[in-house]
C-alpha cells in the first residue's frame, strides 16, 4: 500500500469509506483538500 495517494483523486475506496462514515465528499473547500495520511486515513490538508 502506498503511503501517499493523490490529493485530487482519492479513488473508490475513499468513496466507500466516505459512504460508511458520512465524510463530506461533495463539499468543495477553498482552504482545504481531502488527502490521506501515512496510516491511510482521510484528512484535511491546507492548500
Amino acid at each position: 500500500m502506498a503511503l501517499r495517494k493523490t490529493i485530487t483523486h482519492l479513488g473508490k475506496e475513499f468513496q466507500a469509506y466516505a459512504a460508511i462514515t458520512g465524510f463530506p465528499t461533495t463539499k468543495k473547500l477553498k482552504t482545504h483538500e481531502w488527502g490521506v495520511n501515512e496510516e491511510g486515513n482521510p484528512v484535511l490538508i491546507p492548500v
